[in-house]
């Protein structure tokens, strides 16, 4: 009895318990699904749970894809609708301020980090005008010196 406690502690380690399967494992068990292996012989092919091997399989079987279904996750704010607008309004008014995008109506109302995380999703980043002296008159009288100069 304990040898065979031993060797099951030696299978567990190589189990994939709790972790994502390989796409390439996930598709090596659906063909040896389609070319009629039972389960019990993929298992210990592939050296995975019993359990792992049926879901990959029923997964196949239900949707015709070994990939995973969509995450589950808190819904967007905004609708596909909702931001191709706010792009729009971005591009038309491209130096607006964070705080004046929020007041604009979007379809629902957003905070400002929501704003900030539509803008990058957007593919804009944020930016902030060099400063730039003002001119004075001694930098006027050379400028028009040097356009003089170089008009011929």
């Amino acid at each position: 009895m304990a040898s065979n406690s031993r060797s099951l502690s030696v299978l567990r380690g190589s189990i994939a318990g709790g972790r994502a399967t390989d796409l390439a494992v996930s598709n090596q068990i659906i063909q040896q699904h389609q070319n009629d292996i039972l389960q019990r012989q993929i298992v210990r092919t592939c050296r995975l749970t019993q359990s792992t091997v049926c879901s990959i399989i029923k997964r196949f079987t239900t949707t015709g894809n070994s990939c995973p279904g969509k995450a589950p996750g808190r819904k967007l704010t905004l609708t596909d609708w909702d931001v191709r607008l706010f792009r729009r309004h971005i591009r038309k008014n491209r130096h607006m301020a964070v705080a004046d995008l929020v007041r604009q109506n979007f379809g629902n109302v957003i905070s400002e980090a929501s704003t900030r995380r539509y803008i990058k999703r957007c593919g804009y980043a944020f930016y902030k005008a060099r400063r730039k002296p003002f001119l004075t008159s001694s930098n006027k009288r050379r400028r028009v010196a040097w356009a003089k100069s170089h008009l011929s």
